[in-house]
């Protein structure tokens, strides 16, 4: 799906964008909650209507379906529950690139928190990922993330 989010919210504006066949013409005035709502809005919208599972091949033996939590690593499935599942579906979005601590803590818990917590969770992802050595989680200082796949 194609969004537009732009500072240009003009009634002509937002019509032209629509008319053009865009899912949503987004301001960048808008509440950071209502932007998130209404991109997993479009998101579930889009995957109903097409039948798609939201997969991503991370690398030649690691699949990850966001859709039931399940992350494959060669014939071996990790269903990961709550957390786990949705920091790993921020670090596919980013795949090979850094993300902020303060995007990944919104993106957990809705609201901006200690680093301390992130580390706990990245540390279980690292764990499930162990077994693809294809893969990796890296850090760097200031609490930023990158899931790192050849």
């Amino acid at each position: 799906p194609v969004i537009v989010y732009s500072s240009h919210t003009d009634p002509a504006t937002v019509i032209t964008t629509i008319e053009l066949g865009v899912m949503d013409h987004i301001g960048k005035d808008t509440d950071r909650e209502v932007f998130l709502a209404k991109l997993r809005n479009i998101a579930k919208r889009n995957y109903s209507q097409t039948g798609e599972n939201p997969r991503y091949k991370l690398s030649a033996i690691t699949t990850y379906n966001q859709r039931n939590g399940v992350l494959t690593i060669g014939n071996k499935r990790h269903k990961l529950k709550g957390k786990d599942m949705r920091l790993l579906q921020l670090l596919c979005l980013h795949f090979n690139e850094w993300v902020s601590p303060k995007e990944l803590s919104f993106g957990l818990w809705g609201m901006e928190k200690n680093i301390g917590e992130l580390k706990r969770y990245i540390g279980h992802l690292r764990q499930e990922l162990s077994e693809d050595p294809a893969l990796s989680i890296e850090n760097k200082h200031g609490g930023y993330y990158k899931l790192q796949g050849e």
